[in-house]
């Protein structure tokens, strides 16, 4: 029997502002998936500056409102990037490893607050944000069907020597671990047990 085509029972964006928001949370997403993108990103738009602002009471309006911005990215990233519409469309048939890598290297926010909390420790900043690139791209190099347990361990490490080597600046203990998850294993891996979630629901609707 002939392997089945994706590329035909994937939805593709649609035309607009709405389409750029599929090509970022994968088309045909559903509204819980949609509503968790939401709900998690407005969380983090607002614990992240609170949070912030708790260590350093000083912290000037610029430094909270970027904290609030990153922490929409990858509070709601958390999420968006475990949802099997959004891992549909990044690791969809005709998908490059490439593509994977360079969305990760966008996420410049190691150096961004460091710029903004006045700590400028660029050291630091650069061993984050390289060693999770590295570590990006060595998930790519794993067999598909071992990405996720792979993932997993990299983000272990990663972790851990982050917050040895390069810890982030005072009241931005948030940022490694959601960025990490975000970009590692979420956006890095084919399936997540979210999956199980959609299956479910769509049971539920044919009984």
């Amino acid at each position: 029997m002939s392997a089945p085509n994706t590329k035909a029972t994937i939805p593709q964006p649609r035309d607009g502002a709405l389409g750029e928001w599929d090509k970022l949370a994968g088309p045909g997403a559903a509204r819980w998936e949609n509503a968790g993108t939401l709900g998690f990103a407005a969380a983090g738009a607002i614990a992240a500056p609170a949070l912030v602002r708790r260590q350093n009471p000083g912290a000037n309006p610029i430094e909270l409102a970027v904290a609030a911005a990153v922490g929409a990215d990858v509070g709601g990233g958390a999420w968006c990037n475990e949802t099997p519409s959004c891992k549909r469309w990044y690791h969809r048939d005709g998908s490059r490893r490439l593509g994977r890598i360079g969305f990760a290297a966008l996420h410049l926010y190691p150096f961004l607050v460091e710029a903004t909390s006045g700590r400028g420790d660029w050291r630091a900043a650069a061993a984050s944000y390289a060693s999770l690139l590295a570590s990006a791209a060595i998930l790519e190099l794993a067999p598909r069907d071992k990405r996720r347990s792979v993932a997993g361990g990299l983000y272990t490490v990663w972790l851990a020597g982050t917050s040895i080597v390069a810890p982030a600046p005072s009241g931005y203990a948030w940022l490694p671990p959601l960025l990490g998850f975000k970009l590692l294993v979420g956006h890095g891996t084919p399936r997540g047990p979210l999956d199980a979630l959609r299956r479910r629901r769509r049971g539920f609707r044919r009984g």
